[in-house]
């Protein structure tokens, strides 16, 4: 479950900046670099100043790459904010707001809801656990 949310926290984070890109990234606003905003596990905030360092990067060509970042403890007991995972995917709009993301032979098929200026983006999900639902609301903003 978890290497599943950090995947969809790391669908986000590159941007340059010029006027092709923004032509590009009007045609599919994904493109581009993101960064977690929130992340909600059955309406409950799950997300620290730690977890909001993850990024994703969506490239025009059809590939991304995630960095994730997690609390961990270190050999004293402190808590500390250590990268957890980075990653390389593949992406493709299916059809209306699905996403299709594949990660290591994984297909994970996401509705993604952008907010009027494209500024952020949010993807809700669901998955069954031990007979238990959880519900995620992932939110990025553009970087």
């Amino acid at each position: 479950m978890k290497k599943f949310i950090f995947l969809l926290i790391t669908i986000v984070s590159l941007s340059s900046c010029s006027s092709n890109d923004d032509d590009t990234a009007s045609l599919n606003p994904i493109i581009g670099n993101w960064q977690l905003k929130s992340m909600t596990e059955n309406g409950e905030e799950r997300s620290n100043d730690c977890s909001r360092k993850s990024t994703v990067t969506f490239l025009e060509n059809g590939n991304g790459s995630n960095i994730s970042y997690d609390e961990n403890y270190d050999g004293n007991g402190n808590v500390v904010c250590k990268n957890q995972d980075n990653g390389t995917f593949t992406w493709q709009k299916s059809t209306g707001s699905i996403y299709k993301i594949i990660e290591d032979g994984d297909i994970t098929e996401a509705q993604i809801t952008f907010s009027q200026d494209k500024s952020t983006f949010s993807i809700e999900m669901s998955e069954t656990f031990n007979n238990e639902v959880y519900s995620f609301i992932l939110t990025y903003k553009k970087i």
